[in-house]
């Protein structure tokens, strides 16, 4: 616990560094919204040695939002929160009995992460960015306990409507991996997230 705690205040301070970076220079503000899909593979889990108790998770959908500040043309620092909807099956079954299933249950998986943003212009209307970077999140979900650690990276384009336009239509995917380090082990879970969203300049340069 005492790691999460300290991680959980490296993503504060790294967080902070990112919404006040460069206020005095010829920085941009970006804010932008999105939703989409998540694909994953089922975890299976047999926790009792004389009946079995089988968990399956489904990724559903997910949505949320950032907050980036453009340092220069081609980089950038984003505050990014998400939260995935999970589909949580389990069905108990007896050696001597018949297979008793419970009733599907929802979950939510929610991630805060720092990332860093690479973009570079395609065209006076399309930008290509990649990014990458990491934080924490919060689900019992997946063999998790609840606080875990988070890598993610993704790649997409930014469709512009006009060129010179302070909007724009996001178009990506993500890969997510969830690292849980306690006590009594560890767990890992990974998926990709297929995004669209909105974009919108809320300071620029020279403003």
């Amino acid at each position: 616990m005492g790691d999460c705690r300290k991680f959980y205040l490296l993503v504060i301070v790294l967080t902070l560094f990112a919404l006040t970076a460069g206020a005095a220079g010829n920085d941009k503000s970006l804010l932008g919204v999105y939703g989409g899909w998540a694909y994953g593979s089922s975890v299976e889990e047999d926790w009792n040695p004389s009946a079995r108790l089988f968990d399956r998770y489904k990724l559903l959908y997910h949505f949320g939002g950032y907050f980036q500040r453009d340092l220069s043309p081609e980089f950038g620092l984003q505050c990014n929160v998400n939260f995935q909807q999970v589909k949580h099956y389990s069905s108990f079954q007896d050696f001597n009995a018949p297979e008793m299933i419970y009733e599907p249950e929802r979950r939510l998986l929610v991630a805060l992460n720092l990332l860093a943003v690479l973009q570079l212009p395609l065209s006076a209307r399309a930008q290509i960015f990649v990014q990458g970077g990491g934080g924490i999140g919060s689900g019992t979900v997946y063999g998790l306990s609840g606080l875990h650690f988070g890598l993610t990276g993704g790649a997409g384009l930014k469709l512009f409507p006009k060129p010179g336009s302070r909007s724009a239509v996001i178009v990506g995917g993500s890969f997510h991996l969830l690292i849980d380090r306690s006590a009594s082990g560890s767990a890992t879970a990974n998926y990709v997230r297929f995004n669209v969203g909105y974009e919108f300049v809320a300071r620029s340069p020279r403003e």
